[in-house]
């Protein structure tokens, strides 16, 4: 496995909010974590890097004996993160009304599982075919889901950046874990690269001839091109 990143501030924003992880245990289980602070809140950034630290202690302590352990884990963790953060902005002041998105990857000896929360999002490529593996915990994307907007018109609705789920917000919330098949390549990123850079120009720019980190550094280029409007994480990895 072969794994390349970065996190860029972007041209507008005044802080990084973003943050990200590559964490492996002592079974060399891999865990690929990205997170992005609630723009416009106080205290996003610490949202997103407390979010970080918390699944880091909990993945280096664990161990899995069995497939079924993997999800329970990942669920369990997104609670637990989401009651830690809200314990935070409750006991510190200047803390309060931050929040954060979480998406990322757990590779294992039992299988590979996503999990997400937000709209920060992890793709996967495959026989040069790229398709969005988590689901967005968005105002859009339910209208998507429902059938009330095409995607098409999700891309430039006034609402797309309206969140139905976060990490600290919500006093109960309900995490997406998904387990995926192998993959050629997997991104995780904030939508400071998906939501101004088109998925045929990512797509295009993973399964270009370069090395992955020319491939990272290209696709933030691309979003920085685009007016770099949002801060930008990325993580590629290739198996």
């Amino acid at each position: 496995m072969k794994i390349a990143a970065i996190t860029n501030i972007g041209y507008v924003r005044a802080k990084n909010q973003d943050a990200y992880s590559v964490v492996k245990n002592s079974s060399d289980d891999v865990l690929i974590i990205v997170c992005d602070g609630i723009g416009g809140n106080k205290a996003g950034e610490v949202a997103s890097v407390e979010t970080i630290k918390h699944f880091e202690r909990a993945f280096q302590q664990q161990k899995f004996s069995r497939k079924e352990q993997v999800p329970v884990f990942l669920l369990n963790e997104i609670s637990e993160v989401n009651k830690y953060i809200l314990d935070l902005a409750v006991t510190h002041k200047e803390y309060e009304g931050m929040g954060t998105t979480v998406t990322g990857i757990l590779f294992t000896h039992y299988g590979d599982y996503i999990f997400n929360v937000g709209d920060s999002r992890t793709y996967g490529v495959l026989n040069g075919e790229m398709k969005q593996l988590s689901e967005d915990d968005s105002l859009v994307a339910e209208m998507v889901r429902a059938g009330e907007i095409t995607y098409e018109e999700s891309l430039t609705h006034p609402k797309r950046h309206y969140l139905t789920k976060a990490i600290g917000v919500w006093d109960a919330l309900a995490g997406y874990v998904k387990e995926i098949g192998k993959m050629d390549y997997y991104l995780c990123c904030s939508d400071g690269l998906h939501g101004y850079v088109g998925e045929e120009a990512i797509a295009k720019t993973i399964l270009s001839d370069q090395t992955l980190q020319q491939k990272t550094d290209a696709l933030c280029g691309l979003a920085l091109a685009s007016g770099g409007y949002d801060n930008i994480t990325i993580v590629l990895i290739e198996r």
